[in-house]
């Protein structure tokens, strides 16, 4: 791929910030294509390889400090590997970099990065908390991307909370503001998100519908960081249609399974198993639940 050929000519000019740049697009292309531990790789070699006095300029050349940027990548895949308090002490570190910075999208995209431990742990209070901070902060530098980033986790934790229709309508505006922008990644996650609240609101079959749209992009885009819960949720979902068969349902959760055994992550590994073992309670597989 193009990010490959990216880091065999930067080895050729055995230049640092050509390297920084290859290490930064090969551990964004791992961490979508669902390659967690190959990400940290990269995302760890931009980090050994950056020197603060030489490097500053580069947040200008891509858009974000590429300290900043990995720093805030490595929480999130320390917690899909299954190491959560390691991934918010790292995200602490982060964005402590990204104030320190002086650069405003850098500090935009390391406030939206920070959200999600808060969001994988369901700390519904301290994502709202940092998704409003997000937004003011964004609203005044005019970095709409942001602004719709941070309304759809604000929407996702009211709608957790408080279980209100309303916001859904919220969390779908929100998505479209952030993709009008022309950002690809992360709309397969949205919406499975989305579904999730769904579900919650007694809708599965609306939820249903947002994971068949999910598993469209995934196979359409190759993103596949996300696909272990949308084939839970798609379990879940289904186990709440009292019609469902639970063959289908048992089927979801197996593959939600495998897809996370693949990828290496924990996280996902164990809610996959405790949706499972949870379905197999109710079927009175109960030492096949215990030990799974």
């Amino acid at each position: 791929g193009i990010a490959e050929e990216l880091l065999r000519l930067a080895h050729q000019q055995s230049e640092a910030s050509y390297l920084i740049g290859a290490h930064r697009a090969l551990g964004s292309d791992r961490f979508f294509s669902g390659e967690f531990n190959k990400s940290l790789f990269h995302q760890k070699k931009v980090l050994a390889l950056y020197e603060p006095k030489q490097h500053e300029n580069l947040a200008f050349i891509y858009w974000t400090d590429p300290r900043v940027h990995c720093s805030s990548f490595v929480p999130v895949i320390l917690w899909l590997l299954g190491f959560p308090e390691q991934a918010l002490q790292r995200s602490h570190k982060a964005l402590a970099l990204a104030y320190d910075s002086s650069h405003s999208h850098t500090l935009a995209i390391a406030l939206f990065m920070g959200l999600w431990p808060h969001f994988f742990r369901r700390d519904t209070h301290r994502t709202q908390k940092q998704a409003e901070t997000l937004m003011e902060f964004s609203t005044e530098q005019n970095f709409p991307l942001w602004v719709g980033g941070g309304n759809f986790f604000r929407s996702w934790a009211l709608a957790m909370e408080k279980q209100e229709e309303e916001a859904i309508n919220h969390m779908r505006q929100a998505a479209s503001t952030m993709f009008a922008t022309g950002m690809k990644q992360l709309q397969q996650s949205f919406h499975a998100l989305l579904a999730e609240i769904l579900g919650n609101l007694g809708k599965p079959e609306e939820g249903l519908h947002e994971l068949t749209k999910a598993l469209e992009l995934a196979n359409e885009t190759g993103e596949r960081w996300w696909e272990a819960e949308i084939y839970r949720l798609k379990g879940e979902l289904l186990q709440a249609l009292s019609v469902a068969d639970q063959g289908e349902v048992e089927t979801c959760f197996h593959q939600a399974l495998d897809v996370a055994r693949r990828q290496q992550a924990k996280s996902l590994e164990l809610r996959a198993s405790m949706s499972l073992s949870r379905l197999w309670q109710i079927q009175g597989k109960r030492t096949e639940a215990r030990k799974l």
